[in-house]
């Protein structure tokens, strides 16, 4: 785990009628060629969403493990 800025989230419906659930994070990068912090949005589910709407606050550091496969970023595991 390492610590993460979480920047906050948004939901909303596709026009396909879905819902989806994106969580943002400031993440320190590993990279060799980027300093600082990586951008990095994970798509969740409602229940991580919800837990994350109700005990997260924008702008916070927080505890979290960020993996980033296939294009996208995952979020493995997380604390409050």
């Amino acid at each position: 785990m390492s610590n993460v800025i979480f920047l906050g989230g948004v939901s909303g419906t596709s026009k396909a009628g879905k819902e989806f659930y994106i969580l943002s994070f400031g993440s320190p990068s590993t990279r060799s060629n980027v300093f600082g912090f990586e951008s990095a949005q994970v798509f969740t589910d409602e229940k991580t969403y919800s837990e994350f709407k109700k005990s997260a606050r924008p702008g916070k550091e927080m505890t979290a493990t960020l993996h980033f496969a296939r294009g996208g970023w995952d979020l493995i595991d997380y604390k409050f």
